[in-house]
């Protein structure tokens, strides 16, 4: 993808919103605070989240706003912080089908190390048809700060939800990026499934496998998660309490690690955000939104 054609379609993008409104102004937000507790190999850590999420709806228009930090830090007394973002403006041509333009950010700072900074930008289309919204994106990725100025980096993924009834919710996303410097290639991968069972009482179930791999690297990361939420709506409150137990392994060059990691969240809900959503703290948040690079990818699958 060219930077000319990223232009091209942002202008499509801006002329598409500065149309004459076609209906009011709806949408929701959510804010949520989280803290989770977990051990890798006896070393036990903490981790402190704060994210924010909003969609809003005017008509053909659509805009999406992601923004989260996580901060980790454990026995050893290395702390490490996340901080990601994502805009996505989106015009919709009928009720199933719309494309939009991303840009994405995701800095990891931590101790002893320069931060790191990885930038992403693309297309996504989305489809929707009775219960099924499928998204499937292209882009690049600017990690010049991690892997140099010479390393060009392709992206490209999907991500798939299905309401199989009013109860029942099945995910799946996963997202492939291509490494080129001086005519080697190199790849990085991650896959995510899941599902939500609403017991129509407040109470839901979720739980999730995801994957991170390279084979260049010889590397896996596997995450397993569960948890149960309860949506205290009913009782006037707009609030999505929420519990989760996920456990990793990973593999690296030969040497494995396993940990776990236990997640305590509260979602405030706003607008929209009250109909049936996953959880804003844990590993199994991260599924319903799309992973734009490997190392979004890897962080997902690692919980932040």
């Amino acid at each position: 993808m060219t930077g000319k054609t990223l232009t091209a379609v942002g202008s499509f993008l801006i002329l598409a919103m500065a149309a004459p409104a076609y209906a009011q102004t709806s949408g929701g937000a959510a804010l949520t605070l989280g803290y989770g507790l977990g051990e890798v190999e006896g070393s036990d850590f903490q981790t402190s989240l704060m994210a924010f999420d909003a969609d809003i709806a005017n008509g053909p228009l659509t805009f999406d706003l992601d923004l989260s930090r996580a901060a980790q830090g454990g026995d050893d007394d290395f702390d490490a912080t996340l901080f990601t973002g994502e805009i996505l403006p989106k015009y919709w041509f009928s009720p199933a089908g719309g494309v939009g333009l991303y840009f994405s950010s995701t800095t990891v700072d931590a101790d002893g190390v320069d931060s790191v900074t990885a930038n992403s930008y693309g297309l996504e289309g989305t489809y929707r048809a009775a219960g099924l919204e499928t998204s499937a994106f292209i882009g690049e990725t600017d990690a010049s700060d991690l892997v140099g100025d010479d390393v060009d980096i392709t992206d490209y993924g999907l991500r798939v939800r299905y309401d199989v009834n009013t109860q029942l919710s099945l995910y799946g996303k996963g997202v492939n990026s291509d490494f080129e410097a001086g005519g080697d290639t190199a790849s990085a991968q991650s896959y995510a499934l899941g599902a939500t069972y609403d017991f129509g009482n407040g109470l839901t179930t979720f739980g999730a496998h995801q994957i991170a791999t390279s084979d260049e690297i010889d590397s896996n990361l596997h995450t397993t998660s569960l948890g149960v939420a309860y949506n205290l709506s009913a009782a006037g409150r707009p609030i999505l309490l929420s519990g989760e137990y996920a456990r990793y392994n990973s593999e690296v060059l030969g040497g494995d690690a396993d940990g776990h990691n236990i997640t305590f969240g509260a979602t405030v809900l706003l607008g929209d955000a009250q109909a049936k959503r996953l959880p804003g703290a844990g590993a199994t948040r991260n599924l319903a939104k799309s992973d734009r690079n490997a190392v979004d990818g890897l962080l997902s699958v690692g919980g932040f």
